[in-house]
């Protein structure tokens, strides 16, 4: 079935109106298709709105309603086969406005572009940035162990230049987004700090919303605060809600069949329930593994832990290539890499994020042995 994607001639909406036009006037040497796509923004979540334009001797017009900047790119598909490998693409960031554009598709080389303010700062952070990307390209085709220490190296100083374009221009989209993008290692502080910082346009911006939710979402994890009913259907077929264990003390284990580092916990799990579910100890397991429930149920049985509660993460993919996350059971409880462990207190509490050695002290404070 063909991509659910908003396509419409020329014209596009994203949570816009009619005020907010945005045009782009594109001029693309060595192009021999008669159709270019703009894809306008897109990403893990959500589905892009794809605007076809009509080429005519290398140039063409692509318009849409747009309510702040976007990330995009101009595709000579509407449907890119990424199972062949990362498509031909020239990168954008779009606004309100006109943008007159011209570039070279076979290169990718952007020559000129005028009319975005937006869309200037981007290029200054990917031309500065450009040599290090190229090398670092050339060195992932021979992944020695020389060649990834140099790989580090190179993106450390990648880093720097970012952390140094960042300050310089704090209130860009590229800044913006790429602070949300990597909500994951900021503190609760940072991200409040730097999202209060920001004009009040912006915080209207769908990164920087995305930037106080995840922050509103870490606060309301800290210890002490009641733990976010998690559930859905276990591997058993019957449902299941977390605080039917209300009353127990409750880890909560975020794993995958394919995580080696989860899997090298379960025996210490197991231990550690032998010794306290008498006391009222109770384990639920939510897998990252919805999109192979034999290798879930396989991993279930493989490491014995089929006297534990289990459920799926809840995490989609749609037709459109997107995810549908409105079930997903790993964003309440703010999950970014796995094993992710929570313990739970019997009042249905949170005592806070675990590893094995924490866990197995907190356990011991709560049943005194």
């Amino acid at each position: 079935m063909k991509r659910l994607l908003a396509i419409i001639l020329g014209t596009a909406t994203l949570v816009g109106c009619s005020k907010n036009n945005f045009t782009l006037e594109g001029t693309l040497a060595n192009y021999d298709k008669e159709v270019v796509y703009l894809q306008i923004g897109g990403g893990f979540d959500a589905t892009p709105i794809v605007v076809e334009a009509k080429v005519k001797d290398g140039k063409f017009v692509a318009k849409a309603n747009l309510s702040q900047p976007y990330s995009a790119v101009l595709l000579d598909t509407e449907e890119p086969d990424y199972s062949q490998g990362q498509p031909k693409y020239i990168s954008l960031v779009v606004e309100p406005g006109t943008i007159v554009l011209n570039a070279d598709w076979e290169s990718g080389r952007i020559n000129s572009a005028t009319g975005s303010e937006q869309f200037a700062l981007a290029l200054e952070m990917e031309r500065a940035a450009a040599p290090l990307m190229n090398e670092m390209q050339k060195l992932q085709a021979d992944r020695t162990p020389e060649n990834e220490a140099k790989i580090r190296e190179l993106f450390a100083q990648y880093n720097d230049i970012e952390k140094e374009f960042t300050a310089k221009h704090p209130y860009c989209y590229t800044s913006v987004s790429k602070f949300s993008a990597y909500t994951s290692e900021k503190s609760v502080a940072e991200m409040e700090e730097y999202y209060n910082s920001l004009p009040a346009e912006v915080k209207e911006w769908k990164e920087a919303k995305e930037i106080i939710a995840a922050a509103e979402l870490r606060r309301s994890l800290e210890p002490g605060n009641p733990a976010p009913v998690i559930g859905g259907t276990d591997i058993n077929g019957n449902p299941f809600s977390l605080d039917q264990l209300k009353g127990s003390y409750i880890l909560v284990d975020f794993w995958a069949s394919w995580c080696r580092p989860c899997r090298a916990s379960n025996p210490h799990v197991k231990e550690l329930y032998e010794k306290y579910k008498d006391k009222g100890f109770e384990v639920v397991y939510v897998a990252d593994d919805d999109s192979n429930e034999e290798a879930w149920r396989n991993a279930v049985e493989q490491d014995g832990l089929q006297e534990f509660h289990h459920i799926l993460r809840g995490l989609k993919r749609t037709e459109s290539g997107a995810y549908d996350r409105s079930n997903d059971q790993s964003d309440k409880y703010d999950v970014h890499y796995l094993p992710t462990k929570y313990l739970i207190d019997s009042d249905f509490n949170i005592i806070g994020k675990v590893d094995d050695q924490s866990l197995e002290e907190e356990l011991k404070k709560a049943f005194g042995f």
